[in-house]
């Protein structure tokens, strides 16, 4: 696993950032962290000042990270959130997830692989978006104002009412 900073201009052009997510008029020169490779954590927040001390690293260019990028697999042994509702660090996995909770709220999160949570799946308010492109298996998905898009199969129990799954 390396973890590097690049530039958002870098990462567009590496990954299709601006395709992706809703970025806006955000800086190219926004800073963003990558993890190349598979990589275990305990914990993963998505809140911008923990993101900071999660990676070990400073923003120079801006106050905070735009997001962060996984280009591998990643396997959080606890939980993965994100409790800002308004504004976010976006998440893009490239590779498969597997959690044991997963809350998000403001951030715009896109996993391109399969998403296994072995507990909760929760988004909670408007802001944000969920995006999984491969399978989802959680014991129970909930949700409170807050959009996911299931592109492959939905294996879990639904807690909201309010949840739509389209195929």
């Amino acid at each position: 696993m390396e973890i590097t900073v690049v530039t958002l201009r870098e990462a567009d052009e590496r990954f299709r950032l601006r395709s992706l997510f809703g970025l806006g008029r955000a800086d190219d020169d926004a800073e963003v962290v990558v993890v190349s490779g598979d990589v275990t954590l305990e914990n993963l927040s998505l809140d911008f000042s923990y993101l900071d001390t999660w990676s070990g690293l400073t923003a120079t260019n801006s106050a905070s990270f735009s997001g962060l990028v996984v280009d591998g697999d990643l396997t959080v042994t606890d939980w993965i959130t994100n409790w800002e509702m308004d504004f976010r660090p976006f998440l893009l996995l490239r590779g498969d997830v597997r959690a044991k909770n997963f809350g998000t709220s403001g951030s715009e999160v896109l996993v391109e692989g399969n998403l296994e949570v072995a507990q909760t799946l929760a988004g909670i308010y408007n802001h944000g978006l969920t995006v999984i492109k491969g399978d989802t298996r959680a014991e129970v998905v909930l949700t409170e104002e807050h959009a996911f898009e299931f592109h492959g199969r939905l294996n879990a129990e639904i807690g909201d009412e309010c949840l739509q799954v389209r195929r």
